[in-house]
């Protein structure tokens, strides 16, 4: 039940350093950890996962669960004008992104997304968005606390739904960024090695 879960997201995994570099660099799932991984394994953390690598879920322990908007959240960023809540995701997705790298590729991936969204380059200015609405306030309060890849998933399901165009731009900003992730996982687990 409910208790069990909240056990899970509190418990200390007790992960050595190697199996952290294991799990990152053999574990697709976990790529990124916490920004860009999927959702946390229930079965891993108690220690049953059959799936091993091909699991679908991060294998890296959690801080707690993660977070996401609830359905009245969701229904006030669907019934929005479409650009408004475009501006609203990309206000807390782009200075995020910028955050967790900001090198050439991803500040180029970043600004086809927000040209797709029509919301202008990559770094909002000074006091965007203009004129917040309580509604604004809730949504934006909702969409801080979540992951990059949660992010990146709302706009796509939630706001760009029938634009595939900047779809095809939010994929293509996960896919940079989750390639990243894949070449530090990879430089991790080479020093790793060289230093075992």
């Amino acid at each position: 039940g409910d208790e069990a879960c909240e056990t899970f997201w509190e418990d200390d995994w007790g992960t050595t350093a190697e199996a952290s570099t294991f799990a990152q660099a053999d574990h697709e799932s976990s790529l990124g950890h916490p920004d860009l991984c999927a959702r946390p394994c229930l079965f891993f953390a108690a220690g049953e996962c059959a799936n091993g690598t091909s699991c679908e879920f991060c294998h890296l322990p959690h801080a707690k669960r993660p977070a996401k908007m609830d359905k009245r959240q969701r229904e006030m960023l669907q019934a929005m004008p479409k650009h408004r809540a475009k501006t609203l995701v990309m206000f807390v997705l782009a200075p995020r992104v910028l955050d967790f790298n900001d090198i050439p590729a991803v500040r180029t991936a970043l600004d086809r997304l927000c040209k797709s969204c029509g919301v202008g380059s990559g770094l909002p200015p000074a006091g965007w968005p203009d004129g917040e609405s309580r509604s604004d306030r809730m949504v934006i309060k909702a969409l801080t606390p979540m992951s990059l890849r949660l992010l990146v998933i709302t706009l796509e399901r939630s706001v760009l739904q029938d634009d595939p165009v900047a779809i095809d731009a939010a994929r293509s900003l996960l896919l940079q960024l989750r390639s990243l992730a894949r070449q530090r996982s990879a430089v991790a687990a080479g020093l790793a090695r060289t230093s075992s």
